[in-house]
């Protein structure tokens, strides 16, 4: 519904005033949801979370009535969930304010149903309540991320990104909340006045799993969306949940996670080149993510496979392909490709990888080519080199190496030959010290056999 041509104060039935449905300044960080159920009468509903004033200073959550909210908050996301619709944010944290400023990310709920108090509570939400996120990586002493940019609702989960800006350091994570963990929200009965005056929790709320899904130095998440993809593995069946988070530089991070909370980088695409990847928005239908930034929009395919990967190793990895070793090319997964997303089966593409025979001699030195950049979802690969103990010796191994010039190639062709020469030398050589041994014995053998004659000779 586009209202622009409309005079500022002029009122259109059913629409009404855009007052704490829509920020003043478009610049500024709101959310809102529609919920179509639940809701007092039966009714359908816009819940918002914005600034109701130019200053700022009015912070709310609105559906009805208005609700004080505290100081300097940025809304993320809003999300309808079963019987509640939750908030996502960052303030400035009110327990914090004896040692400095700090802010906090925090989860909000209300209840649909929610009709507002009768007395002290009176047009204003009763069942209000929140609390802290635990957005922070695990250790002896947790190192925590308070500036939540964005989040995404799928299904049973609340995915988020989060970053640190703490001392010049700019980091990200991505963390998974499960809706079972909002249980932390006490039962209060519609009316409980400690709701109007203490609506913070003290418990926070915790991500699932023992460690982020993703976390990187020295990077700006900006946004995120969430698939899932279901493998069938031939009787041992795997949920993936495929992360593409945006960054600040224009890549976009694709990460995978399945079930006990391992996960991995599985590829990173440089969508843009220095820009901000502004929004991501998934097809399934289509089966793309489109990417915008401030100066373009772009379609990209979920399942590249054949277009993105060429060998066996890299191919195996990702969720949604599987290497066919019959025609040796990378396909969309269907049961019976080989398909290792999780890398429990390192050696699951021994058999298919193409080998090439490499030869060097003592002395010798070998270049063996490799990615000209390593590719992000191998960095953390395990290189290991076998070798049999005939080949046993010490070895001297350089990393990033210049490729052999043509000149260096010929002169590698020369030096094989003045080895092979050197080989013959030293085998002919060796069959004249033979042949030598073997005429000596010969001699000494006739000797002894014509003294043997005369001896006998004189005997008769």
């Amino acid at each position: 519904l586009n209202l622009t041509h409309l005079p500022r104060h002029e009122y259109v039935p059913g629409v009404g005033l855009g007052v704490a449905k829509c920020p003043y300044d478009p610049a500024d960080n709101s959310t809102a949801v529609w919920v179509t159920e639940g809701n007092p009468g039966g009714l359908e509903a816009v819940y918002a979370g914005t600034n109701a004033e130019f200053t700022k200073a009015d912070p709310v959550i609105f559906r009805n009535d208005l609700f004080d909210f505290s100081t300097e908050t940025n809304f993320v996301g809003s999300f309808d969930v079963g019987e509640y619709v939750l908030f996502f944010f960052r303030e400035t944290a009110v327990e914090f304010m004896n040692c400095g400023k700090a802010v906090y990310s925090r989860v909000a709920r209300v209840c649909k149903h929610d009709t507002g108090g009768k007395h002290i509570l009176s047009q204003n939400w009763a069942t209000y309540l929140k609390a802290r996120l635990n957005c922070s990586i695990p250790g002896e002493f947790p190192f925590y991320f308070d500036e939540i940019p964005y989040t995404k609702c799928l299904e049973t989960q609340v995915n988020s990104t989060q970053r640190s800006q703490r001392v010049q350091v700019t980091d990200s994570l991505v963390l998974r909340f499960a809706h079972l963990q909002w249980k932390i929200f006490r039962k209060l009965s519609q009316g409980d006045s400690r709701n109007k005056s203490h609506p913070l929790m003290d418990s926070a709320v915790r991500y699932e799993g023992d460690a982020p899904a993703f976390y990187k130095r020295d990077l700006v998440l900006t946004t995120l969306v969430v698939d899932k993809q279901f493998v069938d593995m031939l009787g041992d069946d795997i949920t993936y949940t495929i992360f593409y988070a945006g960054t600040s530089n224009g890549d976009v991070y694709k990460i995978v996670q399945w079930a006990g909370g391992g996960s991995r980088v599985a590829d990173v695409w440089q969508a843009a080149v220095a820009e901000a990847v502004r929004a991501l928005a998934l097809s399934r239908r289509l089966a793309s993510l489109y990417l915008a930034t401030d100066h373009r929009l772009r379609q990209l395919p979920l399942r590249l496979c054949a277009h993105r990967y060429d060998s066996c190793v890299r191919c195996v990895l990702d969720p949604y392909c599987g290497w066919d070793k019959e025609v040796g090319a990378c396909r969309p997964y269907v049961p019976g490709l080989l398909h290792d997303a999780t890398n429990s089966t390192p050696s699951i593409c021994e058999t298919s990888a193409p080998l090439k025979t490499v030869r060097a001699g003592y002395g010798q030195s070998v270049h063996l080519a490799a990615f000209g950049t390593t590719p992000a979802a191998l960095k953390d690969q395990l290189v290991v080199w076998f070798h049999h103990s005939r080949e046993k010796g010490r070895y001297k191994i350089n990393f990033k190496c210049t490729q052999p010039s043509k000149t260096q190639e010929y002169r590698q062709v020369y030096s094989d030959w003045c080895h092979e020469f050197e080989k013959y030398k030293s085998a002919m050589k060796a069959w004249e010290t033979r042949q030598m041994q073997c005429s000596k014995s010969l001699n000494a053998s006739s000797q002894q056999n014509s003294m043997a004659n005369e001896i006998v000779a004189s005997l008769r």
